[in-house]
C-alpha cells in the first residue's frame, strides 16, 4: 500500500473502498510491532482525508490506538499519537480519546526531561519526539471544553509548561497551539501566569516561524484581560514585538492574533504609553480599511483603548483615522459596531475631531 501516493484522495478511498482500513485496524490488534508500525503509518497519512477519519472512528480504530499508547515501543507510541491527532479533528473522535482513557495516557507523552537541549542525544531525541506528538494529539482533543478539563486534571499544564521551554519550533507549535486552545478556560488563564509561561510566550513572539508566533499572540489575546497579566506581557518585553509584527498584514490570521493581544494588552494606561513610543497607533489606523472584519474588530477594539488619552485621539485625527471609523458604523457585525461606538465616542469628545 505504501507504494501507492497515500497524500492523493483518490488512492485515500480507494483503500477504504476495498476493504483495507478494516485490514489495516485489525493488524493493529496483533502481537507483532512491525504489522502495527506498518499500519499506523498508512493510516498516519490516509486519516488526513475526512471521510476517512470518520471511517477510522466508526471501526473502532481509536480505542486500539489508545491502547497503542501504553506501548513500550516509542516508535509506535509515536504514530499512534500522530494517528488520533488526525482523527481527532471532529467532535465524536475526541470523545471517544477521553471516553477509553487517552487523555491520560496522551498527558503521560509529556513526561520529558530533555527538552530544553538544543543539540539532543538519539535516544534524548526519541522522547523529544514522543512528546511532540502526544502534544500534537491533545491539540486535536484540546478543541473540546470536556478535554480541556481533562487534561488539566490529568496533570497536563505544569508539563506544557516545561515543553514550552524548548528551543525547537516543530515542539513549540502543538504545545502553544494546545494552550491557546485551552487558554478560553479560566483556569487555564490562571495557570498560564501562575506557571510563569507568559515570558516564554513573548520570546516565541520573536520566533522566524509565523504559526508560532500566532499561536503566542493568540495566547495572549485569551489571556490579556487579567491585569497582572497584561503587566508581564510588558515587563517581559512583548509589546514591542506584537506593534513589530502589525507590519505583517499579508498573513491574516496572525494579524488577527495581534491586533487581538494588542487590543486586550492596551487596556492598561502603561501599555498604551509603549504602544505609542513605538508607534503601533498609526499602523492600527492604516488597517481600518480592506480587513477581514476579524481583525477590523481587534483594530478598533485597540484604537478604542488607546484614544481615551487626548495625545493618541490626536495621532488618530492626524493619520485619518476618525473618516475610517465612521465609515464603519454602516457595518452589521454587533463586535465590531460596539468597539466602532467606543472609539467614535472618545474622539467626539473634542470639536475638532468630528469636523
Amino acid at each position: 500500500m505504501r507504494d501507492f501516493n497515500l497524500c492523493q484522495e483518490t488512492c485515500q478511498l480507494a483503500i477504504r473502498d476495498v476493504g483495507g482500513l478494516e485490514v489495516l485496524i485489525n493488524l493493529l490488534d496483533t502481537e507483532e510491532i512491525k504489522c502495527k508500525i506498518g499500519s499506523l503509518k498508512i493510516l498516519k497519512e490516509i486519516s488526513q482525508n475526512a471521510q476517512i477519519r470518520r471511517t477510522i472512528a466508526d471501526l473502532g480504530g481509536l480505542q486500539i490506538m489508545v491502547k497503542i499508547l501504553d506501548s513500550l515501543d516509542k516508535d509506535l507510541k509515536c504514530l499512534a499519537a500522530e494517528t488520533i491527532a488526525n482523527v481527532a479533528r471532529f467532535k465524536r473522535a475526541r470523545r471517544t480519546v477521553r471516553q477509553h482513557g487517552g487523555i491520560k495516557k496522551l498527558v503521560g507523552l509529556l513526561g520529558c526531561r530533555t527538552t530544553g537541549s538544543a543539540h539532543p542525544t538519539p535516544l534524548q531525541g526519541k522522547d523529544i519526539e514522543v512528546a511532540r506528538c502526544g502534544a500534537l494529539a491533545l491539540w486535536s482533543c484540546s478543541k473540546s471544553a470536556r478535554n480541556k478539563d481533562a487534561i488539566r486534571k490529568a496533570g497536563g499544564i505544569p508539563l506544557l509548561a516545561q515543553l514550552l521551554k524548548s528551543p525547537h519550533s516543530n515542539m513549540l507549535i502543538p504545545v502553544v497551539g494546545t494552550l491557546q486552545e485551552c487558554a478560553s478556560e479560566p483556569s487555564y488563564r490562571l495557570a498560564i501566569k501562575n506557571e510563569k509561561m507568559i515570558e516564554s510566550l513573548v520570546k516565541n513572539l520573536n520566533s522566524d516561524n509565523e504559526e508560532l508566533q500566532m499561536h503566542c499572540a493568540s495566547a495572549i489575546f485569551k489571556c490579556a484581560e487579567d491585569q497582572e497579566t497584561r503587566d508581564l506581557v510588558r515587563q517581559h518585553g512583548g509589546l514591542k514585538p506584537l506593534a513589530a509584527l502589525l507590519a505583517n498584514s499579508e498573513n491574516k490570521e496572525l494579524l488577527a492574533a495581534v491586533t487581538g493581544a494588542i487590543w486586550k494588552c492596551a487596556i492598561s494606561k502603561e501599555n498604551v504609553t509603549k504602544f505609542r513610543e513605538y508607534k503601533a497607533i498609526e499602523t492600527l489606523v492604516g488597517l481600518l480599511t480592506d480587513q477581514p472584519e476579524e481583525v477590523l474588530v481587534n483594530v478598533v477594539g485597540a484604537l478604542g483603548e488607546c484614544c481615551q488619552e487626548q495625545a493618541n485621539r490626536t495621532i488618530i485625527r492626524r493619520c485619518g483615522g476618525i473618516p475610517s471609523l465612521v465609515a464603519l458604523l454602516t457595518g452589521t457585525n454587533q463586535a465590531l459596531l460596539v468597539n466602532v461606538t467606543k472609539a467614535v465616542g472618545a474622539c467626539a469628545t473634542e470639536p475638532e475631531n468630528m469636523m
